[in-house]
């Protein structure tokens, strides 16, 4: 979840047009308080407390560089399993850590690594970010001294900035503008996302609760005064223990208990009191705001009857109260979908008048009640400050809704019953669909009302729903069961036990009852109601339901009561519902569903029951609800659609919102599975592949199985179009052949093997099955397994720092295979290094072992090859949250490029060997920016002698060379050479290939006069003297002299002879180049 925080921080880095925003912990940062607050909110507040919780400095050394295209991490061999499981989802990370094996042997050079990271990746940003203030908690930065970017240089890290060894930049604040980006962090902390939501959900939501479950309905009162005094202590010391963390951020003197009667009237005064009220309560209207947080509640407590018979009032105000929290339910339902306020109090308004005009309720009290409704709604950060919002724009806030029904009219004349009260903190989520039409489907246009949004998916939670909503308070007469001993009920035929007493208007409210079964009653007991007789005369209907496919006892038991509407009066608020109905549900494998399996006979089994109660089974059929009462919706049909609404800022297909919020399991029969292989290149992938395609060859049964993969020899990248084209087919066919041959061919399933080129992240395949534009396609198709070959001597481009896309996936894979070479000297030590990151990463992820893609192991090929699923649907949405709700196709840096290159020479394997050997492991994280580029893997067809072809494969990390032969072909077929690298240049890398040419004779240069020895210039003298001379010129043994007189001690006809001799050697060297010369031919 911390993904959408990332995000959300750099976005910092737009709005303030940084180029980096720096966070330093520790001593390296004097232990600034700001960069602890960004490194808890960005890894959590367990991370921070871990990491203090070591008592060792050396667990905080951390630093972590912001930009636009990655996230530089720095940390040593203590903390990395600390962070590494954060770390290892941020798609674009980049890791620095030395070895455990590096720190130990040389101890300065962990401090030196650190500051040339430090140093070489801020080189060439200039604006940077730093959060340097802390907020006070709620308060926000108003008292705050102004930021000195000086304080800066007295970080020691920051110091290392001016080292002359690492380039000698000067003072940091001279070279950088540096910015506090404290204040721009304040609304992000105070921000509602799914981290802060869940944290919300376990720790603020329990206490706030327990205020409510822990009132004195569940103890005997002497009265209305007890009552009110007991639960008023309640919330004054949830207040009180609220305002001891810290300063309030909203008023708290609204919350309180009331008698029904003097509620505060719209803020001023309150409403008159009737002395037969203060003799005899009827309710109670209840009110918790929590001053440091979101969550607020309005509820209605009703008193029991101190006489058996229920008063006028006493009727009316349970049935309005029954009324308006069944209105304010849909007035939620109705905001979700609309976002507008106005239209929510409209249903609000109308839903209570019609739901009144059910209960028996007519004018003119009808139309006072209407008049006297007041519906209030608030939108709220994470810390209760109030939000504006705009109409008909979602956005992640928390709403509070309240509802009041204020001056209800009471029998007696003149005199008014007082106020009820319902409200609720819910949260919503809103996904934007983006339907893709299937070519040649006319869909027809549908007109909808002018204020519903179309194409949109809507979700609530609502935060306070365990919040009794129907309740008694025991009087100090509330009859508690005892055995029947004046036959008043029948005989008894047995105790059933504790079940779930679940009110259809509050399903998220059960409350623990005993059920008794007697022959002409069913009776239902509970220390705050007492005890409620329901007799068989007033039973319209007595059905229960339960799986029948499932064994007995093992599956819930709902048991449904329907009773008449002449002994309404006679049951508790918590028995009062719109369809007369008491719902009782026996959890499975308890005492009480076996004995209601004994008496079920008693009851009318039916096979379908109504939507709103199966929603109750199915609840508790899938341990939603838990024995306690607990509710988990918010777990399983919440988090992930909100997680999903957060991250999107564009439409989204439907494909994607079923696929993201599946629970990551699917059915076995007619789904084709799909599994990945990935890894970078060099790890043996490709082999692995063989071997396992060999197996499935020989493999029998009901499975298909079929391999993709993509010709080593293409310069593009994994292509998205070419995967789900091919999968369309693959569907096409299984369906064709089913159709045909249905009878033979029902049970058959098809198993893909997918292997990904080059640095593919897992997380782009993942993206591309499961959101198959076709939704055939995509709902036929499942992800199994997932395998991540790494060879440990081939996992760094330089010292520490791992290949792109290598963290992320060891946290997507099911099955780690190392597939390095066991005679290597340092491939045990590392593969213990990369077993304990994929460790850290994932915890549930196997790891086995395949030296150069070979298994030797049956076991290993079965765990492979297992049609299990993958259970990552938390991953593949944290992909849709790094990517902004497009197909991920990320950046990788440094970047990486591929160079294809075809031709038709014969090369010399002495020479192409000796030019691989050249190419030595990268260690200096400065070569990465060579001009000419880096090799890090090559890997073609090339041909050695005339009519032989082989395989060859260097990779460069693991100085691993695979060298095989091919068929013997009679027609010469063309070579092919790729090379995969970093900032790799076409022109370079033919130079580099021409060096091994095979056969290749050397040229002979063409000369200058320069050129000449000096052997040659003595027999070219020596020719001289044998020419005659000029006229005019006379030689006198030592001399050449003119008749002018000149004298020259060189023949005067040496230039020419000079000159001669010159053209004729290049004449020579040009018919001989010519003649000899293989050309290099390139397709």
């Amino acid at each position: 979840m911390q993904l959408l925080r990332w995000n959300v921080v750099r976005g910092i880095l737009q709005s303030k047009q940084l180029d980096a925003i720096l966070l330093v912990l520790g001593v390296d940062s004097c232990f600034n308080e700001g960069c602890s607050r960004l490194f808890d909110f960005l890894f959590g507040n367990k991370l921070q407390q871990l990491l203090k919780a070591a008592g060792n400095e050396d667990y905080e050394d951390i630093f972590v560089i912001i930009t636009q295209t990655a996230i530089h991490l720095y940390c040593n061999p203590n903390n990395a399993h600390f962070v590494l499981p954060t770390a290892s989802r941020l798609h674009d990370v980049r890791l620095h850590c030395l070895s455990a094996h590096q720190v130990e042997s040389d101890g300065p050079l962990g401090e030196d690594y650190k500051a040339w990271v430090f140093v070489s990746v801020l080189k060439d940003l200039h604006k940077i970010g730093v959060p340097y203030c802390a907020p006070v908690a709620n308060v926000g930065f108003s008292g705050l001294v102004p930021f000195d970017p000086m304080k800066l240089e007295a970080w020691p890290l920051v110091q290392a900035y001016a080292a002359e060894d690492l380039g000698g930049h000067g003072f940091f604040t001279m070279t950088h503008t540096v910015v506090d980006v404290t204040p721009d962090l304040e609304a992000l902390y105070s921000k509602l996302d799914p981290l802060s939501l869940t944290d919300l959900m376990k720790k603020d939501v329990p206490g706030f609760l327990q205020q409510w479950l822990g009132t004195p309905s569940s103890s005997p009162c002497l009265g209305e005064g007890d009552a009110h005094g007991r639960l008023s202590e309640d919330f004054s010391l949830y207040i009180r223990h609220r305002l001891a963390q810290g300063p309030p951020v909203r008023e708290c003197e609204s919350s309180g208990v009331w008698p029904g009667y003097s509620v505060p009237f719209r803020g001023s005064g309150v409403e008159p009191l009737s002395d037969d009220h203060r003799r005899y309560p009827v309710h109670m209207v209840c009110h918790l705001c929590d001053p440091r947080g979101p969550l607020c509640a309005w509820r209605t407590f009703f008193f029991t009857p101190i006489h058996s018979e229920l008063s006028e009032d006493a009727w009316l105000a349970r049935r309005l109260y029954c009324c308006l929290s069944a209105a304010v339910q849909l007035g939620i339902e109705t905001y979700v979908e609309t976002q507008r306020p106005q239209k929510m109090v409209d249903v609000i308004t109308r839903s209570f008048v019609e739901k009144c005009e059910l209960m028996g309720i007519a004018e003119p009290l009808l139309s006072t009640l209407r008049d006297n409704l007041e519906v209030v709604i608030e939108h709220v950060d994470l810390v209760g400050r109030s939000q504006q919002t705009r109409r008909g724009v979602w956005r992640p806030l928390l709403n509070q809704i309240a509802a009041k029904v204020y001056s209800i009219p009471s029998c007696h004349p003149h005199e008014v019953i007082g106020t009820v009260a319902y409200g609720d903190t819910f949260v919503d989520s809103m996904v934007i669909l983006d339907e893709v039409q299937n070519e040649g489907s006319q869909e027809e246009e549908v007109k909808q009302d002018d204020e519903q949004d179309e194409g949109q998916d809507v979700r609530h939670f609502v935060l306070t729903s365990q919040v009794p909503v129907f309740r008694s308070v025991m009087g100090a007469q509330t009859p508690q069961f005892a055995a029947d001993t004046e036959g008043q009920w029948g005989d008894s035929v047995g105790d059933v036990g504790d079940v779930h007493l679940v009110n259809p208007a509050a399903p998220n409210c059960p409350i623990s009852v005993k059920l008794h079964v007697y022959k002409d009653s069913l009776v239902i007991s509970e220390p705050v109601f007492g005890v409620v007789p329901i007799p068989n005369k007033e039973v319209e209907s007595l059905q229960h339901y339960c799986n029948e496919d499932q064994p007995a006892a093992s599956s819930p038991l709902v048991l449904v009561v329907r009773f008449s509407v002449a002994i309404r009066r006679s049951l508790p608020v918590e028995m009062l519902s719109e369809e007369n109905t008491v719902v009782l549900v026996a959890w499975p494998h308890t005492t009480a569903r076996r004995n209601l399996e004994q008496l079920k006979n008693l009851f009318q089994h039916v096979h379908e029951l109504p939507k709103t109660l199966e929603k109750i089974y199915h609840s508790y059929a899938t341990s939603e609800v838990d024995k306690d009462g607990t509710i988990r919706s918010y777990e399983l049909h919440f988090s992930k659609h909100f997680k999903l609404a957060c991250s999107l800022h564009h439409p989204v297909c439907s494909s994607v919102l079923q696929c993201m919020s599946s629970s990551g399991q699917a059915t076995m029969e007619g789904k084709i599975v799909v599994s990945i292989v990935t890894g970078a290149p060099g790890s043996y992938q490709d082999v692995l592949v063989s071997e396992l395609s060999d197996v499935m060859t020989k493999m029998e049964g009901d499975c298909k199985w079929v391999l993709l993969k993509q010709s080593f020899d293409r310069t593009q990248e994994f292509s998205t179009i070419q995967l789900q084209e091919s999968l369309t087919t693959i569907v096409l066919n299984m369906q064709k052949k089913v159709h045909g041959r249905r009878s033979l061919v029902t049970t058959k399933r098809c198993h893909v093997l997918l292997l990904t080129p080059g640095l593919t992240g897992a997380l782009e395949v993942l993206q591309a099955v499961c959101t198959h534009p076709q939704k055939h396609v995509a709902d036929a198709c499942t992800i199994g397994a997932i395998l991540l070959c790494v060879d440990p001597t081939n996992t760094f481009i330089c010292g520490r720092t791992p290949f792109p896309n290598l963290l992320h996936n060891l946290n997507l894979a099911t099955t780690v295979v190392l597939t390095g070479s066991q005679q290597h000297p340092k491939c045990v030590a590392m593969a213990q290094e990369v077993q304990q990151w994929a460790k850290y990463c994932n915890p549930q992820c196997k790891v086995i072992l395949a030296p150069k893609g070979v298994i030797s192991r049956e076991s290993d090929v079965d765990l492979i090859l297992a049609e299990k699923r993958w259970k990552g649907v938390d991953a593949l949405m944290d992909g849709h949250v790094s990517c902004s709700g497009h197909i991920c196709v990320h950046t990788l840096e440094p970047k990486f490029n591929v160079v294809v290159l075809r031709f038709m020479t014969a090369l010399s394997k002495i020479l192409l060997d000796q030019k691989c050997s050249e190419l030595l492991p990268v260690e200096d994280p400065k070569e990465l920016s060579l001009p000419e580029g880096l090799i890090y893997h090559l890997k073609g067809c090339v041909q050695f002698g005339a009519h032989s072809s082989f395989q060859y494969e260097f990779t460069r990390q693991s100085s691993e060379l695979c060298v095989t032969e091919q068929d013997l072909r009679e027609d010469p077929v063309p070579s092919v050479m790729v090379f995969t690298g970093i900032g790799l240049k076409e022109d370079v890398l033919k130079l580099w290939l021409q060096a091994c040419q095979h056969e290749t004779k050397t040229l002979l240069p063409m000369r200058t006069r320069e050129d000449l020895t000096t052997d040659e210039l003595l027999q070219l003298k020596q020719r001289c003297q044998q020419l005659p001379l000029p006229p005019g010129l006379y030689f006198t043994g030592h001399h050449y002299i003119s008749m002018d007189g000149e004298k020259s001690a060189e023949h005067p006809l040496l230039d020419d002879v000079i000159f001669s001799y010159v053209a004729e050697q290049n004449a020579i060297a040009r018919d001989r180049n010519a003649s000899t010369d293989t050309e290099f031919v390139w397709i």
